[in-house]
């Protein structure tokens, strides 16, 4: 079995979860015996393969048009979860107005804008089954061809008894930026005196005004910055040494942190985001956007509660058993089953 990978953008570039989903899951089927190449447009005499799995929606039909003449099984995993976010009614009111946009473009004018592969596509994955649901009512991703399969973690963050990095308050894991409230945060933080220790970096070029803000909000009392950290080792060690895992984003996708911090045994408190509610339930503690004033007492009794010993439970899953669903979906479409 031979796969071609398509991606819209520089992974390098890309500072998240995407990245690190797409990579592990190719080194997972690797290592059961799956070829892997990345789709290269460079090459005049083409590729050989038996499936093109698009990460990122094609640019145009005209890419899957010729995939398809390859005899090329097409599969694709957009992350849809911002838009997953917006109440269902919102949903069937997009997939109308497309419905109305490609009449009132043309089959050709709207092709460019690459949706017309979720129809006739031999899969489609999402993570989150909210996520499968957007693309079946927006995208008209056939019922019977879509299914959903979670996000994983690295198996480090699955050890149990490992070595920890002892933190008397809570970790905050993302990009410095107004999407993830990083100022707000950590004005609550010195507000409500609770420790919050930011793991992220801030803009490529560094001199910019929100960062600027953050940075004169940094104490080491209630408010300390550790800079971005790329080592996943480090990072468990983080997890399991502190009180619990805080992430009060305006929005978010399917964010690794959470898994990772669950794994951990760290406890969690997110926005009450819809697809977050959605995919855990229960399992995990919510809070208000951190502007509003009932955002300290959440803080407050989320961070008490976690020195108490506050414990969740939620399944998470390795990379490697998420590289089998994925490989599992692959086989059913080639009738390897």
């Amino acid at each position: 079995m031979k796969i071609l990978h398509y991606v819209g953008y520089p992974l390098g570039w890309a500072k998240g979860g995407h990245a690190i989903q797409i990579m592990n899951i190719i080194q997972a089927i690797d290592r059961l015996g799956v070829v892997n190449e990345w789709l290269d447009h460079s090459r005049i005499e083409g590729q050989a393969a038996d499936i093109v799995h698009y990460w990122t929606r094609p640019p145009n039909d005209s890419h899957w048009h010729y995939a398809r003449q390859q005899r090329f099984k097409l599969v694709i995993s957009e992350l849809h979860a911002l838009g997953a976010m917006r109440p269902r009614w919102q949903w069937h009111l997009r997939r109308y107005l497309a419905i109305g946009l490609r009449h009132a473009l043309g089959r050709n004018l709207y092709g460019s804008f690459g949706a017309g592969l979720y129809p006739i596509c031999d899969a489609a994955i999402a993570v989150t089954p909210q996520e499968a649901d957007y693309m079946r009512i927006v995208f008209g991703a056939p019922t019977d061809k879509t299914c959903w399969i979670p996000n994983g973690v690295d198996d480090l963050f699955l050890a149990q008894g490992g070595v920890s990095e002892e933190f008397h308050g809570l970790l905050y894991i993302g990009y410095i930026c107004e999407r993830k409230n990083s100022v707000a945060v950590a004005k609550a933080a010195r507000q409500a005196q609770v420790p919050i220790k930011f793991v992220g970096d801030g803009p490529f070029g560094k001199n910019d005004a929100y960062l600027n803000e953050f940075k004169s909000l940094v104490d080491d009392k209630y408010v300390f910055w550790a800079g971005e950290i790329t080592e996943r080792e480090r990072l468990a060690t983080m997890l399991r040494g502190s009180r619990g895992l805080l992430l009060a984003s305006r929005s978010e996708a399917s964010p690794l942190s959470i898994l990772e911090a669950l794994a951990c045994k760290c406890p969690v408190m997110a926005s009450s985001l819809r697809n977050l509610r959605a995919y855990y339930g229960d399992a995990i503690c919510y809070c208000h956007p951190p502007a509003l004033p009932i955002f300290i007492t959440e803080l407050q009794a989320f961070h008490e509660a976690c020195k108490n010993g506050l414990s969740q439970n939620f399944p998470v899953s390795s990379w490697a058993d998420v590289g089998l669903e994925y490989f599992r979906v692959y086989q059913k479409i080639l009738g390897h089953e």
